[in-house]
């Protein structure tokens, strides 16, 4: 017996259910979804874009700059259409160079 009088009923005194599980029932789940996403997604974003380097830092970073200002290779394996793909953001009318030629790394990265 679980207080009702009844095997396999719900307790007197409501529906089997807690306040908080009540009170997420009328919530949509979409929206519930929607807020964990953002939540999920935004929070690190912001993390990772303010910390990210404002020039160059490690040991390869002048390498690739100066094979994507001028279309060189930056060694053996040669990265071709990163290279490429660098020489069009290093382009771009705003920005240094050492800032514009980290942005294809960096946005690359996380995905």
């Amino acid at each position: 017996m679980n207080g009702s009088g009844h095997p396999g009923q719900p307790p007197r005194g409501g529906s089997g259910t807690s306040p908080a599980q009540r009170r997420w029932r009328n919530v949509p789940s979409r929206a519930v979804d929607g807020l964990a996403l953002l939540a999920a997604t935004a929070g690190p974003l912001a993390v990772y874009a303010a910390t990210l380097p404002r020039g160059t830092v490690l040991e390869d970073d002048g390498l690739f700059l100066m094979a994507g200002e001028h279309l060189g290779i930056a060694h053996p394996p040669g990265y071709p259409v990163y290279t490429v793909i660098l020489h069009l953001f290093m382009k771009l009318p705003f920005g240094n160079p050492a800032l514009l030629g980290i942005c294809p790394a960096r946005s690359s990265g996380p995905w």
